[in-house]
């Protein structure tokens, strides 16, 4: 069985549903579809190179990986088979910018990072436990009283449905933008 992120025991507890609803399939499953809506959930070590020729600007790296940490840089010329390091080097707003470059040439940067959304924990749970609802629901309908309005999930409010009827779905989406923004809620467009 997979590393279930949430018990049975903290889904009866914010939901109110019997914990004998919340089987470790059930719950993988959840994790499962949480994964694929957002990409990921796992802290994983990605590598990918990119090629920035020598008209371009020369000091900024666009990153591809969003919501990444950036561990390792390197570089080389196409006439290079040898990478070299680069250890001056800044991330901000989606890309690298280069504190200083090596030269003038056409040049293939390759990029490691950490990528991940188990940085932000309690809303990737809190998104968890929403899809987990769901997912109950439609093979037990009837057995998740989405009227429900406020659970306390640490330092954030479960908040199944809004006082003006907005459905589970749309609030899944929403915080799956939000997750995706870093957790920032300007940065959300929904």
């Amino acid at each position: 069985m997979a590393n279930l992120l949430i018990t049975a025991e903290e889904l009866a507890s914010l939901s109110g549903v019997d914990v004998n609803y919340f089987t470790d399939e059930l719950i993988a499953y959840g994790q499962a579809h949480t994964k694929a809506l957002l990409g990921y959930l796992d802290e994983e070590t990605k590598s990918y190179s990119i090629l920035i020729l020598a008209n371009a600007p020369r000091k900024i790296i666009p990153l591809t990986e969003k919501n990444c940490t950036v561990t390792k840089l390197e570089y080389r010329t196409s006439s290079s088979s040898e990478w070299g390091e680069i250890t001056t080097y800044r991330v901000i707003e989606g890309i690298i910018l280069l504190d200083s470059f090596p030269g003038e040439s056409d040049y293939e940067y390759k990029i490691t990072c950490k990528v991940g959304w188990l940085a932000l924990p309690t809303l990737v749970k809190y998104l968890l436990v929403l899809v987990i609802l769901q997912l109950l629901d439609t093979v037990q309908p009837n057995t998740v009283d989405f009227n429900v309005v406020y659970k306390k999930l640490g330092d954030f409010t479960v908040r199944y449905q809004d006082k003006f009827g907005q459905s589970i779905q749309s609030v899944i989406n929403f915080l799956v933008e939000l997750i995706k923004h870093g957790g920032l809620a300007s940065g959300v467009s929904i």
